[in-house]
């Protein structure tokens, strides 16, 4: 058959249902292209993409497993060692430091206007002979200096920390 079609001066080759699909599949369009009747597929269709073999059976499963512990691993070593935090810990941090500087900054303030009041020599003495750190930040609230600018209320951690600083000051008499 194919001589018989390289000798006839023919475009393509039409074929019934009689032929080989293989046969005409793998010889016949070496030469000349070939048609079938709609029924009959002349050209295989592709067959879906073999599965690796590590994506199948027991591979697979440890393949996961492996993907599995690896994630787990990666997050302890990362929280633990790290570094990383939760979104929640990092606002809690941010908080913290911001409430800290607040206080650093306000606190020298808090300084000058304590020993700017005409009685600072006295409240001084007041504040050095109570004992306890909370009466003596209620001390200065009371008193009013621990109030921040803006404020209408005094702030309790900063009167706190105005009452540990005064404490260390050291007046002209002493």
């Amino acid at each position: 058959m194919n001589r018989y079609i390289d000798a006839v001066p023919v475009d393509a080759v039409g074929l019934d249902w009689t032929i080989d699909l293989a046969f005409a599949r793998d010889e016949l369009q070496k030469h000349k292209p070939v048609q079938g009747a709609a029924h009959i597929p002349l050209i295989e269709r592709p067959k879906a993409m073999q599965v690796p073999s590590i994506l199948q059976g027991e591979s697979r499963t440890r393949l996961l497993q492996g993907i599995a512990i690896g994630a787990v691993a990666s997050m302890v070593i990362g929280f633990s060692w790290g570094g990383w935090v939760t979104g929640g810990t990092a606002d809690k941090i941010a908080d913290e430091r911001a409430n800290t500087a607040v206080l650093a900054a306000l606190t020298p303030i808090c300084v000058e206007k304590f020993l700017q009041n005409s009685d600072a020599k006295a409240n001084l003495a007041v504040l050095q002979k109570i004992s306890s750190n909370w009466e003596q930040g209620q001390y200065l609230e009371k008193g009013g200096w621990a109030t921040q600018p803006g404020a209408t209320s005094p702030d309790y951690h900063l009167a706190r920390a105005c009452a540990e600083k005064l404490l260390q000051v050291k007046t002209p008499g002493q």
